[in-house]
């Protein structure tokens, strides 16, 4: 997420107006002094005399921002992990003030679930503050966009949900934003009162490619290890992920915390298996060097702070490279499989090799586990924590939620 140096209008008297209307069959009339501005990402939004909240985005001339993109002013006193929990709290403690501003555009410059949900609620606080039930399903969406985390099945399915609107709409996201806030009360509802059925074909891939991972880690399939590197130097924040497939980062965010291992895991090196039906046939193998799903936000209040990505990628990089040249004994094999930094699948993506390493099946878990050793070796040497980190916060594990 880009850091960006931002100006404002003007000051915000924090106050709102009680300007939204409920009914019961759970729908929102829009407010006559609210209303929903999306902002192509990178522009500035035009000078306005109402007061203009960014949510989840960071956008030059805006009022206030309520979003945790890195070098964000978001006001202290309504700051959390995500953009939908600091919405949730602005809505909280500024609802009932009668002077807010009489017009307020809410605006965003990208489509995802947490900026869906936090423009949502700075649109509609009557309603959020009258459909408390709602609140945690809120929150659980936005740690599964926003950090990939199992925070339940109903968030894994709102996240989905969300997520597929857009995909409708061809990726338009301006388009996208007005099909969600009109739908999302019936979404909300649905999911939290009939297990999101009448939305099944948005959410069910998702969900059985989550639990068939999770499923591969009760089994064993799949692995977790801690590591130290075999020059003696710990590395314990580094967590070797053997994957018989590329395991959902839901199921890998939920085996992680019961295993007691998401509070100290600052770096997760994925090993990805692709194993053929014959026997015969060699092993694919690919290597993912990331942060945990949080890892992307410099500044946290209830999850561990994870240290920035290695300066120096080249060296690191490199050295990586030199294990997959000692491996091969041949030069140009190796530079088909070589590391880059260029491409990541995501947010927290460190580097990854660009094509699989092949090794003969008949060895090739004493092949893996000798390859993975020497990575560790130089991930130890070239991305060790600096001091402030190694004692870092950690939650309370007891806090995540799983349904059975």
């Amino acid at each position: 997420t880009p850091q960006q140096t931002m100006k404002f209008h003007h000051p915000l008297h924090l106050h709102m107006a009680s300007l939204v209307t409920t009914s019961n069959d759970n729908s929102v009339k829009p407010s006559t002094h609210r209303s929903f501005q999306f902002v192509e990402y990178g522009t500035t939004i035009p000078p306005h005399d109402s007061v203009i909240i960014s949510c989840d985005g960071r956008i030059d001339g805006v009022t206030m921002e309520l979003t945790h993109w890195n070098g964000n002013e978001t006001p202290e006193q309504f700051y959390a992990d995500t953009s939908t929990e600091m919405a949730l709290n602005f809505c909280h403690d500024n609802l009932l003030n009668e002077d807010f501003s009489k017009d307020l555009i809410v605006a965003n410059n990208h489509f995802d679930t947490d900026g869906v949900l936090s423009v949502f609620a700075c649109l509609q606080p009557e309603w959020i503050q009258s459909n408390e039930d709602y609140h945690q399903l809120l929150m659980d969406g936005a740690a599964a966009g926003d950090f990939g985390e199992w925070s339940s099945d109903s968030g894994v399915k709102l996240d989905a949900i969300l997520e597929g609107i857009c995909q409708e709409q061809n990726s338009d996201e301006a388009r996208a934003y007005d099909v969600c806030l009109k739908e999302l009360p019936n979404i909300l509802h649905n999911i939290l009162h009939e297990g999101g059925a009448m939305y099944e074909n948005y959410w069910k891939t998702t969900l059985d490619h989550a639990r068939a991972s999770y499923d591969a880690i009760q089994s064993g399939q799949s692995t977790f290890e801690t590591t130290k590197s075999s020059f003696g130097q710990a590395s314990d924040s580094v967590i070797v992920s053997v994957e018989p497939f590329a395991l959902s980062p839901f199921a890998l965010h939920r085996g992680l915390v019961e295993q007691n291992l998401w509070p100290k895991a600052q770096r997760i090196l994925r090993v990805i298996e692709n194993k053929s039906d014959n026997g015969n046939a060699p092993v694919l193998l690919y290597f993912w060097y990331e942060k945990p799903g949080h890892g992307w936000v410099q500044k946290l209040r209830d999850r561990p702070v994870i240290r920035p990505s290695p300066k120096a990628v080249g060296p690191l990089l490199e050295s990586l490279n030199q294990v997959t040249r000692d491996v091969y004994q041949n030069a140009e094999t190796a530079r088909a499989v070589e590391w880059t930094n260029q491409g990541g699948r995501s947010l927290v993506s460190i580097c990854q090799t660009t094509r699989p390493l092949v090794l003969d099946e008949s060895d090739h878990a004493r092949k893996r586990d000798e390859i993975t050793r020497e990575f560790v070796d130089v991930l130890a040497k070239m991305d060790a924590p600096p001091a402030q980190y190694c004692n870092h916060k950690t939650p309370d594990s007891t806090s995540e939620h799983f349904p059975l």
